[in-house]
């Protein structure tokens, strides 16, 4: 499994061809140009639960942040399903982070270089310790066209998070 698989979403620089379907696309930062960037910290993108399990390790001493732009594509609804599995000691603190941005008036090549707006932040905390598929769903603000991604540990401990998702949510309760 890779570290994140976005569907219908498309991590901003991560592929040149941006007609490339993106359905089920996983990235895990190993083999291929990938748009995570770290925020602070050391964290490790590799073998998690086992050899060849990709995810990031944000078990390094002191806070820890990464983060991936994301530009929506064909967005059919207002609800995205986050989901991951994690492992994390008591005691250490992890997020994940939403900043919502609209589409930007400004001049450039992308969509990042138009100045998109920030229009809201939020954050969901990952509470349980151990291993455990974290699920939660996420508002997206109705004139949202792209966020960042962050994954935030506080605290001293081990704390992993692989099989990232980030995919429409429909209402009848499936993607």
């Amino acid at each position: 499994m890779g570290l994140i698989a976005l569907a219908s979403v498309l991590p901003a620089g991560c592929y040149e061809d941006s007609s490339r379907d993106t359905e089920g696309l996983e990235v895990d930062c190993i083999d291929i140009q990938c748009p995570w960037v770290t925020d602070e910290g050391t964290p490790v993108f590799g073998s998690t639960w086992h050899q060849g399990d990709v995810g990031v390790d944000l078990s390094a001493p002191g806070p820890i942040s990464v983060s991936m732009k994301i530009v929506m594509i064909g967005l059919n609804s207002r609800q995205y399903d986050l989901s991951a599995a994690i492992f994390k000691d008591p005691g250490v603190g992890l997020h994940f982070d939403f900043d919502w941005y609209g589409a930007g008036s400004g001049k450039g090549d992308t969509f990042w270089d138009r100045s998109p707006p920030l229009l809201t932040s939020g954050s969901i905390p990952a509470t349980e310790t151990e291993a455990y598929v974290f699920h939660r769903h996420v508002a997206v603000p109705p004139e949202a066209a792209a966020f960042v991604l962050h994954i935030v540990k506080e605290g001293e401990g081990r704390a992993f998070v692989d099989q990232l998702t980030v995919d429409h949510f429909d209402h009848v309760g499936t993607r």
